[in-house]
Formats: C-alpha cells, structure tokens, sequence
C-alpha cells in the first residue's frame, strides 16, 4: 500500500503520515524501549522510497530524519548505521527515490546524513558509486555537501569529506560514455567552487581543484564542448582567486591560471574558443593586479612567430602590456613580438596594435635596453614601407606617426628614430614626404649613399627579428647598376622566404609522410607496369586462391556462429525450463504449508470447542444419572480423557470399559484378578444388552466362491462392497438399535461416496486413456518428422559432399594436366636448348678445322717469300686469329647466357608447380 497506493492513489498519504510523523517521539520511546524492532519499523516505512508519489517520499523523508535523530541521541546510531548498509535494498531504494524525483532531493540527503552520520563518506564512495550514474551521483554529492554546508552538522565536517566526493563523482564522471552528462556533471560540480552573497564556497581544497580540472580537460576533448569546458575553467579560476585561502596567490589559483594559458597555446588563431578564452582572461588581468603574466609573454611568441599576425586578440595584448607586474626582460620580448606584429601585419592589425606598441615604449622609456629595443623598433616599421611591398598611404602616416610620438618621448629616443631614418634609401625617403620631414626636424639629413657596412648589419638584423609579411607581392625590378648591392640581395631572400610556406613541425611532418606515401605509390605503380604477364597471371591466382580461402573460412565460422547460437538457445531454454519447475514447486510448497496451517488451525478450534463443551458439562450439576444410557454415552464420551481414567461423577456403564475393568480388579490380590475380570467382563455384557439390545448374530460367509456369487446375488447385490451392509441389515431384522442404525447410515453415506468417486474415476480413466492416446499419436507423428527432417537433411549434406569432391577431383585433374603440359614444355626446352649446344659446338669445331688447314697451305704456299712479307703475314694471321678467338669467346657467352636462360626458366617453373601443388594441399 505505501509503495503503490489504494487502487493507484495516495490520497491517504497525507493524514497518515503527518498522524505518524506527530507521534514520532512516542513511537521512538517504544522503539527505544525494544531495540530489536527498530529494523521491523524502518523495513515497513522503506517501502514508501520505492512509490512513484513524490509527496509520500517527501512526508517518510521528514520521518525518518526525525526518528533517526531520536534513536542517535539515546546512542542506537550504530544500529542505524548497519542497517542502512546491510543489506544493500535499503540504500538501494532510498538512491534510486533519489533518481526519480528530482524535487525531493534535499529531504533524501537528509535522511541518508540522519541515518549513516559518522560513515556518510563510506556510504556515499563505497556503496553509492556502484548504485548511481554519473549525472546522479554529482546530483547526490552537491546537494550532499551544500546541505552539511548550510547545517553546519557537529558529526560531519564538510571539508574534510569534500576532496574525497569530488574524487569519485569525478572518475564517475569521465567514465562515463556520454558527453553531454559529462558535461552536466561539469556544471553541478562546479557550483560547489563559487560563493554566493549568502554564504561561502561549499569546497575549497587543492586536491577538489585538481580533481575538477581533470574533468574540465576530459569534457574539453569531447566534440562540441569546448567552449564548455573554457567558461568552466574561467569560473573555475573565479572562484578560487576569489576564495578565502591565498586568493590570487595561492597555489591552486597559479594550477588553474596555468591551465588556462596552455588552453590558449592549443588552439590556432581564429578560433571561437580562443578568441573567448583571450576575451576572459584579459578581463582577469584587468580584474586582479596580482597575477603574474610571466608565464604569456614567451609562448605568445612562439605561436605569432608559427601562426602568423592574423586573428589577434589586441585586448588581451593590450592587457598583458599594461599588467603592472610585467618585468621588463618581459617588455622588451613583447616589444618585439608587437614590432613584428607591427611590420607584418596588414593595415588594420597595424591600426590596432600602434596604441599597444606605443604605450608599451612610453612605460619603459627610462630603461637603456628598451631604448635600443626601440631601434628595433624603428627599423621594422621603415621596413614595412618600402617601395617593394607598396605599402599604403595609412600605413605610411602611421608609421611616420609613430616615429614621431617615438622620437618625442627623450632625446636617446629621438637619436634612435633619426640613426634608423638616415640608413634609409634616398628613393624611399624622397617618395615619402613625412618620413624626410621628420628626419630634417630630428637634424638629419639624407645621403644619396647611406647603405654602408652599418647600413647591411642593421638590415641583417631586421631580417632576422622580423618575419616579412605573407601577402603576395609582385617581385622588385632587378636593376643592373643593383645587382651585387647587399641590400637588393637581402629583400630578394626575404621574397623567397615569404613565397615559401612557413609550416610548423607537426604540418612538415605530415608532409613529408604524404610525400613519403606518393612515392611508395609511383614505385609500386611503376613496378607492376614491368611486371611480366606470366606474374600478372600467378598474382591473379594467388588472389583467386586467397579469396576462396577467405570465403571458406566466413562461412565456417558462420556454421560455428550458428551452432553457438543454437547451443546457447538450447541451454537458455533448460534454465527456463528448469526455472519454470523450481517455481511450480515453491507454489506447490507454499500451497502445502498454507493447507497445513489452515488443518492447524481447525484442529486448534475443535481443541478448543470440545474443552469448552466438558467445562460446560462439569460445571451443570442437574444432569442426572437416570438419563438415557445411549445418549449419555454418546454426549459425555470425551476424547480428552486420559487412557484407563474413570470418572467417578457419572455412572460406570459410561464409561469405558476396559477402563472401568481395570479399576475394579485393582482393589483385589494379584491372585484374584482374572476371575474378578470375567465376572466383570460378564456384568458388563448384561449392562450392555440390557441398555443396547442383543448383539446381532454373526453370520460365518460361505467357503464355497459359487455359493457366496449365490448369496450375493440374492441379496440383488453384485456390488462386493455392500456386502457389509447387506450383513447388516439381514442381521438387525425388523427392530434395529440406535447403534446399527447409526451403523447402516453411515455404511451408506459411505457406499454412496464411494459410488460417485468410481464415477469420478472411471471418467478420469477414459479422459486418461484418450489423453494417452493423443500422445502417442502426436509422438509418433513428430518421429516421423523429425526423421524425414534428418532424411532431408543427410540427402543435403551428401550431396553438398559429393559436389566438393567432384569439384575438388577435377581441379586435381586440371592441375595434374597442367604440371604434365609444364614438365613437357620444360623437357622439350631441354632438349632444344642441348640440341642448339651441340650445334653451336660442331660449328666451331668445324671452323677450328678450317683455320688450321687454311694456316698450313698458307705456311706452304709462301715459304718463297721475303722475311718482311712472312712477318706481315704473322701479324696479319696473328690479328685473324685473336678477332677469330674473340668471336669465339662472344659466341660462348652468348651460348652460356641462352643456358642459364633455360636452367633459370625451368627452376622458375618448378617453383611455381610446388607452390600450386603447395595450395592445392592447403585447399584439400
């Protein structure tokens, strides 16, 4: 009923529980008077957590917050604490009323701080984590921590058990798979940070901070919440430069003040988050004076010097320049960074960054180094207005403004402007009025030549400080009284380096793997272009063959699938089964027990009646003893009497007689007993007749089966079991006994029962035997189902076996043809390949011959010569025979070529035939 109402409704709820809640205190007296009721009480109030009725959780809420405070101060607070925990249904209940009603939130926390008081931290990290989700569980530990907070408990310090409920809320948090809880969790969680103007921050501890940032970088990687996790952080810093611990000193605030800087360094220019995070932190800069922004300038730099000038956020520019605990090795780096922003940005980053840069050299215009930083300075802006880059005519009455404001700040200022004027071009300074104004009211003065060696250290310089803008500027004419001039030189490097992409390590890293892939690609295209046909073939084949075994193997271990499948199936429906018996049989106990209570308690109330009956009868005096015998006997025969016990208030004959025997020989000698017993056995049987009538006489049944069929049959009885009765009434006669009437009566009450049960059973038979029947013919038809099925079944799968081998014999049969054509074509290779040696063999053995003949006629033939003229022919049939011995030694090379031709092509065919013969085995 409290769980689910009456009929569905709660409209009792309201008057019970404020009657209960009214007399908390007497039922807490009672409880505290038997302790060992208090769980009885609470699991019947528990209940209530488990109902859908948020007003009904909300009044046993106040319940047991006010019970519970009761039974701790009379110091039963450990029995509460163990029954919260133990078992886990009762927390269990009262966390998940805490998910499903959102608006009875303060009053669940309440109950579980009244209940686990000095183990609240156990309860909450121990047990409550494994029971809630994330989103919950922040829920339950920010109203857990603002509750303490605001109650300001004795037995609970908010402060020592806040690092831990961050932690855990915090893990369950970032393991959590959905962003967007995560991200919700984030937000309640870190309301716990910020003050209000009625009270302080609920968590103020390191170890809570670092926790908090761990979530707000894990929400930070989640798509879509970035900017999230940025506001977070900054109100995350709020609150703990804010707080009442070290404010903007402390060590947490630096933790999450560096967190916030490197959130700037991870994003690119122009991102929306930057550009908020930029916004926010230069708000704080302005806000606290204490912050130290050393820890920007550096950084800052590096990224103006990988991203470039574009996308700029010149508040937080201006803000970290106008910090007044910026140092000044500080400004003078920032100084150079904005110079350099300055020179390569466009108009309006000029525009915007002059008051800044300005500003900058104005505060430190006391310092030395910041004055020859101002040099610089100086020398990059007149850089940006040379002819080559057309600059425009803003940025040229920007420039010459600012080497004006510049150049009236000291007189080392106003020197530092006119020496960087004056190593200046005549052209440029001609080309801009201003910029020759200028240096003629500082007392300088143009020179047709000023490009000396200072004038090219000075531009090395600048190069090196300053990066030239990126905007595509169309390349200065060379001139040709120019061309070895170091300067022309210089802005001729400088266009190169601006043409070139100035790329970060990471983008020149992935460039040069996709440089890297693009050549692996041409090489492997480049490589399969020369491959030979008879390759092409056998990679076709290997694929071939590597996809049939691909396909194999799917569709086994699609076979193996489906047999798991149907096995787990199969033992799902045993466990129902199983389940399904262990029901019907706890039914079938319950229902037992229940029958056995219910005979309890009728046997308890006949007990109970019959003893009141012979009260009844002992205490009325005027019965008498001249009453009827039978009915005397028949009323006062009382179970309940012990055994052999006589009762003197009532004559003898009523009472039993053995009973009665056995109290009457007891008064005589052992000696005389048995003849006291047949005498009184014999008066009894005289009281007997004479108050009951003869007995009737007994009637011996025939020995004879026929006879007694006979006997039976003339009574017009053939039912065997009448057959008492028909004794009985063929005995009374005419005149019966109170005694045989009750007899017949009952025999047949008796027979007719028994009658309508062999009814019952004869129709339960034939209901059996037809049941039976069905059976066995639906058993007998699923047989031949199921072997028909498994008929099908083996056809199917003989055939499929029968197809394979077919299959797999004439890929054998293909592939024996096909080794026999190829050890054919190697033999025939062979014997061409012997045939054509010992041709070529032949042929030179002939030649061979013919030149030593042809030498000895030769011999024989010119013997009559001159010396001189055999020498010419020595040297002459010497020359013939080197060249003849040349071409010999050609001919055998190309003949040991052709060999080791054949030798390789015949080896290489005898790899392939074991690699197919090697697959065909994998195959089979």
């Amino acid at each position: 009923m409290l769980e689910k109402g009456v009929s569905g409704k709660f409209d009792f709820a309201a008057p019970f529980y404020s009657y209960i809640l009214q007399h908390t205190s007497l039922l807490a007296s009672h409880l505290q008077a038997n302790t060992a009721t208090v769980p009885y009480i609470l699991n019947i109030f528990v209940a209530t957590f488990n109902s859908a009725h948020e007003e009904s959780t909300q009044w046993v809420s106040r319940i047991f917050v006010r019970l519970a405070a009761l039974l701790t101060s009379s110091g039963h607070g450990q029995l509460l604490q163990t029954w919260l925990t133990q078992p886990h249904e009762h927390l269990a209940a009262i966390l998940g009323c805490f998910s499903r009603h959102p608006g009875a939130h303060d009053a669940i926390v309440l109950v579980l701080i009244e209940l686990s008081q000095s183990s609240l931290l156990e309860v909450l990290t121990k047990h409550s984590a494994s029971m809630l989700s994330a989103l919950d569980l922040s829920s339950l530990v920010a109203t857990t921590l603002s509750s303490l907070q605001q109650q300001k408990r004795r037995h609970v310090d908010p402060a020592s058990i806040a690092p831990s409920l961050l932690s855990t809320a915090v893990k369950k948090a970032i393991d959590s798979k959905d962003p967007n809880d995560r991200l919700e969790c984030m937000s309640k969680l870190l309301a716990l940070f910020e003050q209000t103007p009625d009270s302080e921050a609920v968590v103020d501890s390191s170890a809570a901070v670092k926790s908090m940032l761990e979530l707000i970088k894990k929400v930070s990687r989640d798509d879509n919440s970035s900017q999230g996790a940025l506001q977070a952080l900054l109100r995350l810093f709020d609150a703990v430069a804010g707080g009442a611990k070290g404010g903007v000193g402390a060590a947490t605030t630096v933790v999450v003040w560096k967190a916030l800087i490197f959130g700037i360094f991870e994003r690119r220019p122009g991102d929306e988050s930057l550009q908020a995070l930029t916004s926010g932190l230069a708000e704080r800069l302005n806000q606290h004076k204490d912050l130290a922004p050393t820890l920007i300038v550096e950084p800052l730099s590096k990224q103006i010097a990988v991203h470039g000038t574009a996308n700029l956020d010149f508040e937080f520019l201006s803000a970290v320049a106008n910090h007044p605990k910026l140092s000044t090795n500080l400004g003078r780096t920032l100084l150079d960074v904005l110079s350099k922003i300055y020179a390569d940005g466009d108009d309006m980053t000029m525009v915007n960054v002059q008051p800044v840069l300005f500003g900058l050299v104005k505060r430190y215009q006391s310092d030395a180094s910041t004055i020859h930083s101002c040099g610089k300075v100086s020398s990059d802006a007149l850089l940006a207005v040379q002819p080559s880059y057309q600059p425009s005519s803003q940025r040229i009455s920007a420039t010459c403004a600012l080497l004006t404001e510049i150049s009236k700040l000291t007189r080392q200022h106003a020197e530092t402007v006119r020496s960087a004027l004056q190593q200046c071009d005549l052209p440029l300074l001609q080309s801009h009025p201003p910029l020759e104004e200028l240096l003629e009211s500082l007392g300088g003065k143009a020179s047709a030549n000023p490009m000396g060696h200072s004038s090219t250290a000075v531009a090395a310089a600048v190069t090196d400080t300053v990066q030239p803008r990126r905007g595509s500027k169309p390349e200065p004419p060379q001139q040709a009284g120019k061309r070895n001039n170091p300067r022309n030189d210089r802005i001729l490097q400088q266009q190169e380096a601006a043409d070139k992409p100035n790329l970060g390590p990471r983008a020149r890293r992935e460039k040069e793997m996709e440089e890297q892939r693009l050549k692996e690609a041409a090489a492997e295209k480049k490589r399969r272009e020369n491959m030979l046909p008879e390759e092409v073939e056998i990679m076709a084949k290997k694929k071939h063959q590597a996809k049939m075994l691909l396909e194999q193997r799917k569709k086994r271990e699609d076979e193996i699938k489906t047999i798991i499948e149907n096995k787990q199936k199969k033992l799902q429906q045993q466990k129902q089964l199983e389940k399904d018996k262990r029901a019907k049989s706890a039914e079938a106990k319950n229902r037992l027990a229940r029958a056995r209570q219910r005979d309890r308690k009728l046997f308890l109330a006949k007990k109970a009646e019959k003893a009141e009956r012979e009260a009844e009868l002992a205490k009325d005096p005027s019965r008498s003893v001249v009453a009827s015998a039978p009915a005397q006997m028949n009323s006062n025969s009382s179970p309940n009497r012990r055994r052999n016990q006589v009762d003197r208030a009532h004559p003898f004959w009523e009472n039993e007689r053995v009973a009665h025997i056995n109290h009457v020989i007891q008064k005589y000698p052992h000696g005389k007993r048995q003849d006291v017993k047949e005498v009184a056995d014999m008066v009894y049987d005289i009281i007997h007749v004479a108050i009951h009538g003869p007995k009737p006489p007994h009637i011996e049944p025939p020995k004879d089966k026929h006879e007694r069929q006979l006997r039976i049959a003339k009574f017009n009885n053939p039912d065997p079991s009448r057959a008492l009765l028909t004794k009985l009434e063929a005995a009374s006669g005419g005149d019966k006994s109170p005694e045989h009437a009750d007899m017949l009566q009952d025999e047949r009450k008796r027979l007719a029962r028994a009658e309508r049960l062999h009814v019952k059973l004869a129709e339960y038979e034939k209901e059996k035997k037809l049941e039976a029947d069905r059976l066995a013919e639906a058993e007998r038809v699923y047989e031949e189902i199921k072997k028909t099925k498994q008929a099908q079944k083996e056809a199917r799968e003989k055939a499929r076996r029968e197809s394979e081998k077919a299959k797999i014999a004439e890929w054998r049969s293909q592939r024996d043809e096909e080794s026999t054509r190829e050890k054919r074509r190697a033999a025939s290779k062979h014997r061409q390949a012997e045939k054509e040696k010992q041709r070529l063999n032949a042929e030179y053995m002939n030649k061979k011959a013919e030149r030593q003949s042809k030498v000895k006629v030769q011999v024989e033939t010119i013997e009559h010569k001159d010396d001189n003229a055999e020498a010419e022919a020595k040297k002459k049939a010497a020359a013939e025979k080197k060249k003849a011995m040349a071409a010999e030694k050609k001919r055998a090379a190309v003949a040991k070529k052709k060999e080791e031709a054949a030798a390789a092509a015949a080896a290489k065919e005898e790899e392939e035939a074991a690699v197919a013969d090697e697959e065909a085995a994998v195959a089979d």
